[in-house]
């Protein structure tokens, strides 16, 4: 499966231009076959019914072919995403009644939409809590406590990026996710007046190859107790 090329940095592709594939398909099936696509979103043609589209049928054993049609259209997500990597599921059919019917899915190369550049920013807070995330302030020692901590990260690339920090979301340019943890603190902890959170590595992800990251200081967070 290929796919075009283009100086993305002067020429950056936008949502609905069109994207030509070609697909080189070859048997390595003992039989003759039947090479049908079955998924495709995006691409027009590929799947049957209609013209232009990939299936072969009775495909000679070990023979091959080359389908040059279809044809993908970018969406808004790929522009998002800043690449386009259109993925497509094909079944391999016989006749012969101890071939069983095959399913592929086909992962092309990823094509660049721009100059992608991830990156993040993060921050964090902190509060110390009961066991029901209420705050606690001036109490005795002996009360239990949580030190709850809030992560923002904010995309500050310019493409989307995904699995950011303990977050699965989708965070795009310019917008921010946040995620809470809360560790137990011990009485010892409570009663010396102060713990630390320890340094943090915050990434994402653009697509299988890029990955944005920031790092978060270690910092000493203090916890009022009261007088006993």
């Amino acid at each position: 499966m290929t796919g075009p090329t283009r100086n993305v940095v002067e020429n950056p592709y936008q949502v609905g231009e069109k994207l030509p594939y070609t697909f080189r398909v070859d048997s390595s099936s003992p039989v003759v076959t039947t090479t049908t696509p079955i998924e495709g979103p995006g691409f027009n043609p590929l799947v049957p019914e209609g013209p232009g589209n990939c299936r072969w049928r009775n495909l000679p054993a070990n023979d091959g072919y080359n389908c040059t049609t279809p044809v993908y259209t970018i969406s808004e997500t790929d522009v998002e995403n800043g690449f386009a990597q259109p993925i497509t599921v094909w079944q391999i059919s016989s006749n012969v009644p101890e071939y069983e019917t095959v399913t592929k899915t086909v992962v092309p190369n990823l094509i660049e939409l721009k100059k992608r550049e991830p990156a993040l920013t993060a921050e964090r807070t902190f509060e110390i809590v009961d066991e029901n995330g209420e705050p606690v302030g001036e109490a005795p020692a002996d009360v239990p406590r949580f030190l709850k901590t809030t992560v923002t990260a904010t995309n500050t690339g310019n493409v989307a990026l995904t699995e950011v920090g303990d977050n699965s979301a989708r965070v795009l340019a310019g917008e921010s996710v946040s995620w809470t943890t809360a560790k137990p603190l011990s009485q010892s902890t409570v009663e010396s007046g102060q713990t630390l959170a320890w340094p943090l590595t915050v990434t994402g992800k653009n697509g299988p190859d890029l990955v944005a990251e920031t790092y978060l200081d270690l910092e000493l967070v203090e916890i009022p107790v009261s007088e006993p």
